[in-house]
């Protein structure tokens, strides 16, 4: 009796083994494909000169990519939030990027500016900016995503500011 019952339960192990072998060849599968997007979509901005970057609300911190933090002139490993950010922009533009990014958060959802860093060489570097909002389950504001890129040559075609890493 005891190896009659034990024969399908043996049957049933193998079949979920099988079942989860092959989840675990596709989940391999998803994390390379994933990684292989990653790249691609790294080199596509890196050659398009964009850098990315994610304000957390919550936290008031801003993520970012190199590419992003070298237009604005963070080092790689500083530490960002909302008002050192603010700090790097031109003056006369700080109002202006608080306001569209205020409107953003409080329902609109989408922010695009234009506006100007001010290089520690006295030079100025213009930035085009398109963002969005992204809300939780309760319809709070969380997070705001973008892409930034640098328009200096656009805008004063004489003027071209070489990126170069720190």
């Amino acid at each position: 009796w005891p190896v009659i019952t034990s024969l399908p339960a043996l049957a049933t192990i193998g079949a979920m083994s099988f079942e989860l072998s092959r989840d675990a060849q596709r989940a391999g599968q998803l994390a390379r494909d994933l990684h292989e997007s990653e790249q691609r979509m790294t080199q596509a901005a890196d050659a398009a000169n964009l850098g990315f970057w994610i304000r957390d609300l919550v936290r008031n911190e801003i993520w970012a990519t190199d590419q992003w933090r070298m237009l604005l002139g963070f080092a790689p490993e500083e530490t960002i939030d909302f008002d050192g950010y603010l700090q790097k922009l031109h003056p006369a533009d700080r109002d202006t990027v608080r306001q569209s990014q205020t409107k953003a958060i409080g329902g609109e959802g989408g922010y695009e500016t234009v506006y100007r860093v001010q290089l520690p060489d006295g030079g100025v570097r213009w930035i085009a900016s398109r963002g969005r909002v992204e809300f939780n389950a309760a319809g709070k504001p969380i997070r705001l995503r973008g892409v930034s890129l640098d328009i200096t040559q656009r805008r004063h075609p004489s003027k071209i500011v070489l990126l170069t890493p720190r």
